[in-house]
């Protein structure tokens, strides 16, 4: 079926509401259903009975029966009540039951006498309406009334309980209802950031599954906090990728990405833009649950361009999507050119959009909406970060990188970075700090802190450990488009049944061609050629004959602080040429294995000059900085052991030899 013909999304949301319906009208008209069926089986045994005699002693037997009826239902609904929170919902049911039947055995053997007859009536209808008022509010009565134990018992002292929203009849049998909202407080001895703590106590107290409850911090009234009570179990099995929400549409209309805890469909709105940081286990659905349904979602909206960067895992996983896509690198060199092309899009963009006087992209301003993924974003990180001392001419750098986080959200980029752990070894705390939180499945509540949201972190109920790989697909993602109290309810991606296949089939259909950049961005990525065949990555930390590919370390100046020629007025080389040299003297002697405050006894700082500004050079910060590059252009590595130390590797003495120094 072509993409637009699929059925609309509102057709399974209407499902899901005559279900509610039909299952809310089954519960009022029990009550009346019974009483309507128990009044004419008495009728009719009556008048059975009125036209034979010999009938009547066979009432006793049938009382008996219905005695018997009684009881054993009076018992199932007792047992099924048997985790309500409160005496009243325990025993409603069982006490209800055992009143109709002693009127239907006092009926069966009183025959027709005016005052039974009105009782009945009268009774029966009252019970009627009294069971319909009763179940529209059980729920919420069975909480409200259960709550001041179960706060207590989880240490919120007189904490109360107001239902906002008449729970919701859940999507299957046995499940919690879904219920909204809100704790208040006695102000002074319990805070907001109290009920957020207690909230696994809470669950526990009212005997519900790990993960029910969703506190928000209410905004108006600090001794207030909303809620959401759902049940995780209705995300065990993710829902299947259901199509596209709205093909044809602008960025405007959220993206449809998966089905919240409360059984709502997760709709995003991607307006205004946001980054976001990813972060989960491997397994955890990073890439074929939030990658395959943001892009399955994009492809088919206007103005919409999709860029990606996986130079880790290449082709395997975002390789089917291809043809829908405007850019896709695998390689490091092609990865690094991408970057800097997208660098010089997001200036030429802002300068776009002020000379339109827009302080923010919107649909419609001529420009595309640039979605960009940077897959296993570590390798990433760590590719800018030594782009230039392993790269010769490299052509970007993680300053640039970092500058366009910071400032090309208003120029119409969002960046989308997934990563296993959210450490700042791993990415830059600077670009963490712009991005959005979505913590998928993770290992420990350790780590689990480095990907939630603070608000997440301050809610124990938010447990991303307990999912790890085995729901994969199941988030928190702290939106800024979204309200409050969905930062503590989970969600759980689509599943692509057909994983990479359905992908590629799915790509084909919505190719990159129906949706041309716009020329402001395409003339950016174009201005720089792409690297010649020439241009290759060297060896491992090895420089191509004839030339440095060492970033300079040291400001001018020669060495033992004399002033450098002025043929090398800037003095890097020289000053990596003495760093050098020592090691390699170092090596000669063999003396291979070195802590730093070993060379900075030798005096080997002093003899690369001063900084820039005639500033003399510390032995700490220019250092650390010098061992770093020797690192990464092979000429050390760090030992093992817990006292950092390097060991000086052979390529010292080999560069030394082919230079004709000794």
């Amino acid at each position: 079926m072509p993409p637009h013909e699929q059925a609309p999304a509102p057709k399974k949301q209407l499902s899901h509401v005559r279900s509610d319906l039909l299952l809310h009208g089954a519960h009022l008209g029990l009550p009346w259903a019974v009483f309507i069926a128990l009044t004419v089986f008495g009728n009719v045994l009556r008048l059975v009975s009125a036209r034979d005699p010999a009938f009547g002693r066979w009432l006793w037997l049938t009382t008996a029966l219905v005695a018997a009826a009684g009881a054993g239902g009076a018992a199932w609904d007792r047992h099924l009540r048997r985790h309500r929170m409160t005496a009243a919902g325990r025993l409603t049911g069982p006490v209800t039951i055992g009143a109709v039947t002693v009127m239907t055995a006092v009926f069966l053997n009183a025959g027709y006498q005016v005052p039974l007859v009105l009782t009945w009536m009268i009774g029966g209808i009252a019970g009627c309406v009294g069971w319909d008022g009763w179940l529209h509010h059980a729920a919420a009565h069975e909480v409200t009334l259960g709550f001041g134990a179960s706060a207590e018992a989880a240490g919120l002292g007189r904490a109360s309980l107001v239902v906002r929203e008449r729970p919701r009849a859940p999507r299957r049998a046995g499940a919690v209802p879904v219920m909204r909202g809100s704790i208040v407080h006695p102000g002074g001895e319990v805070t907001q950031a109290d009920v957020a703590a207690r909230g696994a106590n809470l669950e526990a107290a009212g005997r519900y599954p790990p993960g029910a409850f969703s506190p928000t911090p209410s905004a108006d009234d600090s001794a207030v906090t909303d809620f959401i009570v759902s049940d995780p179990r209705l995300l065990e099995h993710p829902d299947p990728w259901p199509g596209p929400h709205a093909p044809g549409a602008d960025m405007s209309v959220p993206f449809r990405l998966g089905t919240w805890q409360t059984g709502e469909v997760a709709l995003i709105p991607r307006l205004p833009l946001f980054h976001t940081r990813g972060m989960g286990m491997t397994g955890s659905a990073k890439t074929m649950g939030w990658g395959y349904c943001q892009l399955g979602e994009g492809v088919t909206r206007q103005d919409y361009a999709a860029m990606i960067l996986d130079p880790a895992k290449g082709e395997q996983f975002f390789g089917a999507w291809r043809p829908a896509l405007h850019r896709f690198e695998t390689s490091e060199e092609k990865g690094l050119y991408l970057l800097r092309a997208l660098h010089r899009a997001r200036r030429a963009r802002s300068d776009y959009l002020g000379a339109r006087h827009l302080g923010q992209w919107e649909p419609g301003c001529g420009l595309s909406f640039l979605d960009l993924f940077l897959a296993e974003a570590p390798d990433v990180i760590r590719m800018l970060e030594t782009a230039r001392t392993r790269m010769a001419g490299a052509v970007m750098s993680m300053d640039d990188w970092l500058s366009d986080v910071k400032n090309g959200r208003s120029a119409g980029m969002a960046w989308n970075v997934d990563l296993q752990l959210s450490l700042a070894s791993e990415m830059p705390t600077v670009s963490q700090g712009q991005m959005s939180h979505l913590c998928l499945g993770v290992e420990s509540r350790k780590q689990a802190a480095f990907g939630l949201s603070a608000r997440q972190i301050d809610a124990t109920t938010c447990r991303p450990e307990l999912w790890g790989k085995k729901r994969p697909g199941m988030a928190y993602w702290d939106v800024p488009t979204l309200g409050d109290e969905y930062a503590t309810v989970p969600l759980r991606f689509f599943h692509w049944q057909g994983e990479v296949r359905q992908a590629f089939e799915y790509a084909a259909q919505w190719p990159a061609a129906a949706r041309p950049l716009d020329d402001v961005t395409g003339e950016a990525l174009e201005a720089e050629p792409a690297p010649p065949a020439s241009h290759a990555l060297p060896g491992p930390g090895r420089p191509r004959k004839g030339e440095s590919n060492v970033r300079p370390l040291f400001g001018s100046g020669g060495r033992g602080g004399q002033p450098a020629p002025a043929e090398r007025e800037a003095g890097a080389e020289a000053a990596e040429e003495v760093v050098r040299l020592h090691l390699a003297a170092r090596y000669a002697k063999g003396e291979t294995v070195f802590a730093f405050n070993d060379l900075t006894r030798e005096g080997l700082w002093g003899g690369v000059g001063e900084g820039p500004g005639g500033k003399t050079n510390r032995a700490r910060s220019w250092g650390y900085n010098a061992m770093k590059s020797m690192v990464a252009v092979g000429y050390l590595e760090e030992a093992p052991g817990a006292r950092q130390r390097w060991r000086i590797l052979p390529a010292v003495q080999q560069d030394r030899d082919e230079t004709g120094e000794g």
